[in-house]
């Protein structure tokens, strides 16, 4: 009942206001004081300045500041059956908060620009249960764009690797992103350069260290990512992209592990600690359509675990792949590399359906794998606000253990 009022709410809130006249540089707000002035044909000699009217522009401001934030909570039932049976135990009906951000951003004298977050972003019933890590994750980054199409930021900041992760998770089609999302590096400390050389072409690199919250073993990594769309048009756009990491871990250790795309279910997939490792390598490629109301989009990833002195490399990879179709008209709106939010096309707001498969695969532990098949159903109340049902499908099997589960769940999400 309290998530239903609060999206009354919002829905209200995000209705057609009042509109606030704004001036900027090129078209500058006057304040006429006098005779109103002639509007007809300009005359072939200078008219005489009238001492009445005064004319106030309104300069580029040297700084501005916006405050934004979002809050997502999820409902979720499982069923497990077979080797999951046992896991699921305990977590049946859960609920809880998915993420809660707070972001303060502006700009300064027009080439600077800052961007802080405070991100609370894990369940908190999980955190009742003794799960391990930082609940609290600030993150920030100062950015200079003085020079033409580049960009350099510094700070907390996030990699560049994977097109699920350069969207928003305020922006993802699904409730969380596939399981090739264990490869993706978290936020960490570091200089990143962004740079636009042709149209449509976007290109990041950036040299990291040990994460500021503390939630790796980093010891340093250079990421990069390249996209490219070469069809970008209202109703067509056409993207492809790949990405590489290289990294050196502080301690020789490395362990990735899986939920079967759902915050509040366990880490039914992991590698355990993988020790002696020199160095890892990911890698990976992406592509995405679409096309008016319907889209595809489409990910393989894999992480190269290698040990110098045996000559040793270990293999783990995934894959997504998923369809999706608003039904009401709209179009997923890409920008710069990745996709942006939702505006519905009417005040009912906007519906999408879509389907995805993935998996990820562990060639280290004897094959071990995981599968899900997620289906999905979007209603975007209005830009700010939108309600998300998931049913996923996880099949989880190591050596010769099989298991199943069915995962039912709801998320509300507010942005203000």
């Amino acid at each position: 009942m309290l998530i239903v009022l609060v999206f009354s709410a919002i829905f209200a809130l995000g209705q057609p206001q009042a509109a606030t006249l704004e001036g900027d540089e090129a078209h500058p707000v006057q304040i006429i004081i006098g005779p109103k002035p002639n509007i007809g044909p300009k005359p072939n000699i200078d008219p005489q300045p009238n001492i009445n009217e005064i004319a106030i522009a309104h300069p580029p401001a040297l700084f501005t500041s916006k405050v934004e934030g979002a809050i997502t909570y999820d409902t979720v039932l499982y069923q497990g059956y077979h080797s999951l049976q046992g896991l699921t135990k305990g977590y049946t009906n859960e609920k809880g908060f998915r993420r809660a951000r707070l972001s303060v951003s502006g700009a300064l004298n027009g080439v600077w620009e800052y961007d802080i977050n405070l991100n609370f972003v894990d369940a908190i019933n999980l955190v009742g249960k003794g799960a391990t890590g930082q609940v609290f994750r600030p993150t920030y980054a100062i950015t200079y764009s003085g020079f033409s199409n580049v960009e350099i930021a510094g700070g907390q900041l996030s990699e560049p690797f994977s097109l699920e992760s350069a969207t928003s998770s305020s922006d993802t089609t699904f409730m969380e992103r596939g399981l090739p999302n264990a490869f993706s590096p978290t936020s960490n400390l570091g200089i990143r350069i962004s740079a636009t050389p042709a149209k449509e072409f976007y290109l990041q690199v950036g040299g990291y260290k040990e994460d500021h919250n503390n939630l790796n073993n980093l010891k340093q990594s250079i990421t990069g990512r390249v996209a490219y769309a070469p069809i970008n048009t209202k109703s067509w756009t056409q993207h492809f992209g790949t990405m590489v990491s290289h990294r050196l871990l502080n301690d020789n250790r490395q362990r990735f592990r899986a939920r079967a795309e759902s915050s509040l279910t366990p880490a039914w997939f992991t590698t355990g600690t993988i020790k002696d490792v020199d160095k890892v390598v990911l890698s990976g490629f992406e592509t995405a359509t679409v096309w008016g109301s319907a889209s595809l989009q489409a990910e393989y990833e894999r992480a190269s675990i290698s040990n110098d002195d045996t000559d040793q490399k270990q293999l783990i990879d995934g894959y997504y792949v998923f369809a999706s179709w608003f039904l009401t008209g709209e179009s997923r709106p890409y920008k710069e590399g990745s996709f942006d939010s939702i505006k519905p096309n009417n005040d009912g707001g906007a519906w999408e359906v879509a389907v995805r498969k993935s998996a990820i695969n562990n060639k280290i532990n004897r094959g071990e794998k995981m599968r899900d098949i997620t289906l999905g159903l979007n209603w975007y109340i209005n830009k700010k606000a939108r309600l998300m049902m998931n049913y996923v499908y996880a099949t989880h099997k190591k050596e010769s253990v099989y298991g199943n589960a069915r995962i039912y769940q709801i998320r509300g999400q507010i942005e203000f």
